[in-house]
């Protein structure tokens, strides 16, 4: 069986693994050996940033025509645009916009 890995994804892994590695390889050099939990920890928290920034896996997954009416399956807009009634006439402003002042 085959898994799709979405493209984005597998470079947030990668450049997580390889900040994971740059860290324990610094450690290795300045202490007597490589600290494994701290590029674990690194490796994760770069990881989950950058998954954070870049929102992968942000899918819509309540079905077709309940998300953005942008995309498609959504229920379009109706045909017809609301209509405005307008009067004309000698009534004061502040009643045809249902304003009153005392």
């Amino acid at each position: 069986m085959n898994q799709h890995i979405d493209t984005v994804a597998l470079l947030i892994l990668a450049i997580g693994a390889l900040a994971g590695h740059l860290v324990y390889k610094h450690a290795a050099r300045t202490t007597r050996g490589g600290d494994p939990a701290t590029a674990i920890t690194v490796a994760a928290a770069v990881i989950a940033t950058l998954v954070l920034l870049l929102g992968v896996g942000a899918t819509d997954t309540r079905g077709p025509g309940t998300g953005d009416p942008r995309t498609p399956g959504a229920p379009s807009a109706p045909a017809t645009p609301p209509t405005a009634t307008v009067t004309t006439g000698s009534s004061p402003p502040a009643a045809a916009t249902g304003l009153h002042l005392p």
